[in-house]
């Protein structure tokens, strides 16, 4: 008995359709990844953007997290004014496709922890939450040394910069409607590493104000601004 009967033909004319319809999605992305590059990518820094050092790493990190490229062009889509349906359905994938990665990430590669950050800054344009990912990336950091960091000479000046960025992220200053608490990562790990002269690129402020900033609220504020 025949439970189901076929049609081939209309499902061999549909394959081709599926092909184009996927090769000219392919080419939109690319589109919109070469908008990021060109000038969204812009949007991440408050200094000239001869001081970023994502975007010449930008494609060597697309290699190691399979998030990022599509985090990229949700991050172009996200420039937008409006949300939309495409916007909707990118990010959607983006954020299963990175939570996948970071829940099989043991030592959370550069490109890993930038898809994270893109991810953040998605969120704090269009009020999404996205406090908890800076939480499960923090983890997989902890467990990895990051107590340790001040002691640790292989640390590459991006690594750095992504550390930097990530407590930036974390200053309760810069956050509304937090549930969850501040880690405290700029005052626990970038502070006593990192020199305390010069200007945070993304933030464009003085690394000895985000100091004071991310005292605030752990009784040393006073104490920092005297020395």
């Amino acid at each position: 008995m025949r439970l189901f009967d076929i049609d081939w033909s209309v499902a061999l004319d549909a394959s081709p359709r599926l092909e184009l319809a996927a090769s000219q999605r392919a080419v939109e992305d690319e589109v919109l990844f070469n908008e990021f590059m060109n000038n969204g990518i812009n949007v991440l820094h408050s200094t000239t953007a001869r001081d970023t050092m994502l975007h010449p790493r930008l494609p060597q990190l697309c290699q190691e997290s399979s998030a990022l490229y599509s985090i990229c062009i949700v991050f172009q889509l996200a420039l937008s004014s409006t949300v939309s349906s495409q916007f909707c359905e990118y990010f959607d994938t983006a954020l299963r496709t990175f939570r996948s990665e970071l829940a099989c990430s043991t030592t959370l590669s550069d490109g890993t922890l930038t898809s994270g950050l893109l991810l953040c800054s998605i969120g704090l344009m269009h009020g999404l939450p996205w406090s908890m990912h800076l939480e499960g990336m923090h983890k997989i950091l902890q467990s990895h040394g990051l107590d340790d960091l001040h002691h640790q000479s292989t640390q590459t000046q991006f690594r750095i910069h992504l550390l930097e960025v990530m407590g930036v992220l974390d200053l309760a200053c810069f956050s509304v409607g937090r549930q969850a608490p501040g880690i405290g990562i700029w005052r626990r790990y970038c502070q006593p590493a990192i020199p305390r002269y010069g200007i945070e690129s993304v933030s464009g402020l003085p690394r000895t104000l985000l100091d004071i900033f991310a005292g605030i609220g752990a009784e040393t504020t006073e104490q920092t601004l005297w020395d």
